[in-house]
């Protein structure tokens, strides 16, 4: 027997448990996004690190670059919440990739023992110390900075949304304007358009944020906001251009 759309099946399948669980999913995606951009930025300053500038020289460069993006959030922010934005998504990476997963508990743990440390009580400590803090702490000094950065950068994205807005704006009026004509005009409708350009509108958009907080130099986000923001408007254009006639 066929089952009816209104009853039956799992209650969490409901379209009413939807509405629900929604604003969590969100949450949840937003959360593995910023992780996952985060993890991208720590590895590209490690290759780079690796292939062109070496450990050391890179973690000068790094902090350099934190530096000036601070600078940056403070000397665009003005009265507005960016700089304390900027610092709060900087803590609040560092808490999450390093405090929370007990790294930087290691770390310290280990700068903290003498060198008469025995390894009848000190045994993972030395070993941590030894195997893994000794090997691997240069890197990993190079990831504590560069996830700072990367909380900074992502903030001043973030303030940057009445430039989006603002494009945003211009294409849906300016492709409203032509939807009307098309609709006098009798003009051909085209679904696939209207989708397409809605979904290239956020494809550009996240791809051009993780370029930018995943760039292990120091650039400008001039030339990832506007150029994405004039990109957005246009598809907003065609998005609306090409939404049906007859609703």
């Amino acid at each position: 027997m066929a089952t009816e759309h209104g009853g039956g099946g799992h209650p969490f399948f409901h379209p009413s448990a939807h509405a629900f669980v929604w604003p969590f999913k969100l949450v949840f995606f937003t959360l593995l996004g910023i992780v996952l951009v985060g993890l991208l930025a720590i590895f590209a300053d490690w290759i780079a690190a690796k292939y062109v500038w070496g450990v050391a020289d890179a973690e000068t460069r790094a902090a350099a670059q934190l530096d000036a993006d601070l600078w940056l959030s403070r000397t665009l922010g003005g009265l507005s919440p960016l700089p304390w934005l900027a610092n709060i998504l900087a803590r609040s990476g560092f808490w999450l990739f390093f405090r929370m997963t007990h790294i930087y508990q290691w770390m310290d743990n280990a700068a903290r023992l003498g060198p008469q440390a025995s390894p009848m009580t000190h045994g993972g400590d030395l070993f941590v110390r030894n195997d893994l803090v000794y090997r691997l702490q240069d890197w990993i000094y190079l990831a504590m900075i560069r996830i700072q950065d990367a909380g900074v950068r992502l903030a001043i994205l973030l303030c940057s949304w009445p430039v989006y807005l603002l494009a945003y704006a211009v294409g849906t009026a300016d492709g409203l304007a032509a939807r009307y004509i098309r609709r006098v005009c009798a003009g051909r409708e085209s679904s696939a358009l209207y989708h397409r350009a809605k979904y290239f509108q956020v494809t550009g958009v996240a791809l051009s944020w993780m370029a930018y907080v995943a760039a292990p130099v120091e650039v400008s986000p001039l030339w990832f906001v506007f150029p994405v923001a004039i990109l957005m408007g246009l598809l907003a254009r065609v998005q609306w251009t090409y939404l049906k006639k007859y609703l």
